[in-house]
């Protein structure tokens, strides 16, 4: 018979065990590689949960002036420190009575800075008179609005442009402010 021999049962033992040692290998190897690969993408992009239909309300330090700020989609991000919202719209009220109303392209709303800022193509539009920017800010803290990135005032009087301005929340007192390279102007109508 062919395994009288004991070297050649030795051999054919030795041949066994590193077969099955190498498909054993093979299925263990196999296992972990199929758990490090994400299973439908959740793992490596997540997508970011939203709100939509956001109506925010947010008041001055002195709880006189509100501003009711509308947007389709809120999109929380940094563990509810920053608030990204989507074309958004806001009217400011005091003691119910509408201020001014206006609208943008982007609002971020951070929670541990105090401030909400807008952004794209800002209007605001308060009784005749018309506010335009690229980029505003309400700095909760000292309830000041600052304008930013080219501003122009029209009024039927009127018009002003400056680079900047400076205003406290009612908007009852703007401050333009030019730069060395673009000063600050008034044209009559």
């Amino acid at each position: 018979m062919y395994f009288k021999d004991k070297k050649k049962i030795f051999l054919a033992t030795i041949l066994i065990l590193i077969v099955v040692g190498g498909i054993a290998f093979s299925i263990y190897h196999e296992m972990n590689r199929e758990e490090d690969i994400p299973q439908d993408n959740t793992n490596s992009t997540q997508e970011k949960e939203y709100l939509t239909n956001i109506d925010l309300e947010l008041y001055n330090n002195d709880k006189t002036i509100m501003w009711n700020l509308d947007s389709g989609k809120l999109v929380r991000e940094d563990e509810g420190n920053i608030y990204n919202m989507d074309s958004p719209s806001f009217e400011a009220y005091e003691n119910e009575e509408i201020l001014y109303t206006g609208h943008g392209n982007n609002a971020i709303y951070n929670n541990s800075e105090e401030t909400i800022s807008l952004s794209g193509n800002i209007e605001i539009d308060k009784n005749k008179l018309l506010l335009q920017t690229e980029r505003i800010i309400w700095n909760q803290k000292d309830d000041i609005i600052t304008g930013e990135k080219g501003v122009k005032l029209t009024s039927p009087e009127l018009i002003i442009t400056s680079e900047e301005f400076t205003a406290p929340v009612s908007l009852n007192r703007i401050e333009f402010k030019g730069s060395e390279n673009s000063r600050a102007k008034v044209e009559w109508r």
